[in-house]
């Protein structure tokens, strides 16, 4: 778009929209994570994304309106009503948001030490959070409950980033269908095991021996001419052991590679606190180190995404490569319209993301 979007003007017609029309606000999960993506946008492309809602706004209410050229506003006119209103509600919070942070970094310093806080807590949290969990499944011994644990730990970041939670549910039932039979006097074989070892096939465990050994034994007595009992049981307690052996192959969650990024994170919470700490004290913030050094941590994450085979999250690398090449132009003294101090927290909560999403990217099909 050629004009210069102004925002306050922009926030006002979203909001005599909103209150406009009734409809039931959407809330939850699903919207936290639609206003959390889409402040991660880069300026220009988010800019261009209200100009472009408050166009479709005008053509829905059948006002002037600017010919529908880019796949955007395509986008947008295929979107049902209700879908727009809580895509217009969206918008509206991060536009808020944003208010708030250019505010601060306006002057109002206590403002930028707040944001500030939140990002370091919102990441610790994170962190101590995934790693409490990691432990209680690493150190369970029983079986039947780690497994039950290590799905159940799926599902909620699956759902917590908004992913198709499918393949954990049919994981819940079958192992749930499993140990229910395991603990009843006459054993049933899962009826449909070949449709969990296909699933653990397409996952990849065919690389794992061990796996590969217990799924040729079950073969073997599907096979076979062994009285019905005598069968099931068999084969039950094969596939005791292939679960054992997804949950452990999935419950590395402690590696060389993860702990490295893991101390990536660190040292981007180190950052946020040397520029809270400078704030603080009303030294002279010197943002060209700052974002030389963010520049080069944050590289470093990307390389250990690639070595990670993180990189089929392609909507978040790309927004970190632009907020990087951003940073990297302005640790050089290049001048933006961006804010440096709000790159960088960008940064910080894409590289937060990308991190929290990797067992996502483990059982994804």
């Amino acid at each position: 778009m050629a004009a210069r979007l102004n925002r306050e003007l922009a926030r006002y017609e979203l909001e005599s929209y909103a209150a406009t029309e009734t409809s039931e606000a959407r809330t939850g999960t699903r919207q936290v994570n639609a206003v959390e993506k889409m402040s991660l946008l880069p300026e220009k492309s988010f800019d261009d994304l209200v100009i472009d809602v408050v166009n479709e706004l005008h053509r829905r209410k059948d006002m002037p309106h600017l010919p529908l050229q880019s796949a955007m506003q395509k986008k947008l006119y295929k979107i049902k009503d209700e879908g727009f209103r809580s895509l217009v509600m969206d918008v509206l919070a991060v536009l808020s948001q944003k208010s708030v942070e250019e505010g601060s970094l306006s002057g109002d310093v206590n403002g930028l030490i707040d944001n500030i806080d939140k990002m370091i807590i919102s990441i610790k949290k994170d962190m101590e959070s995934e790693e409490r969990s990691v432990e209680e499944i690493c150190s369970e011994d029983d079986i039947i409950k780690k497994t039950y644990m290590f799905i159940s730990h799926v599902r909620c970041i699956l759902s917590k980033n908004g992913e198709d939670t499918f393949l954990a549910e049919h994981m819940m039932d079958q192992f749930k269908m499993f140990s229910d039979d395991r603990c009843a006097d006459g054993l049933k074989m899962l009826l449909d095991i070949d449709v969990f070892l296909k699933k653990c096939n397409d996952l990849g465990y065919e690389r794992n021996e061990e796996y590969k050994y217990h799924r040729d034994n079950i073969e073997r007595l599907l096979h076979s001419n062994l009285n019905s009992g005598m069968k099931k049981k068999m084969i039950a307690d094969e596939a005791a052991k292939i679960y054992s052996i997804v949950a452990m192959e999935n419950t590395r969650l402690k590696e060389v590679t993860e702990r490295h990024m893991r101390s990536k994170i660190n040292e981007v919470v180190e950052v946020l606190c040397s520029i809270r700490k400078d704030v603080q004290e009303e030294k002279d913030i010197d943002v060209s180190a700052y974002a030389a050094c963010m520049v080069r941590i944050s590289k470093e994450f990307m390389a250990l995404a690639v070595e990670s085979d993180f990189m089929d999250q392609a909507n978040e690398f790309e927004q970190l490569n632009q907020s990087l090449e951003t940073l990297e132009n302005m640790s050089k003294g290049e001048c933006y319209d961006e804010e440096p101090l709000l790159v960088m927290l960008s940064i910080a909560k894409l590289v937060k993301v990308i991190l929290a999403q990797r067992c996502t990217n483990q059982m994804s099909v």
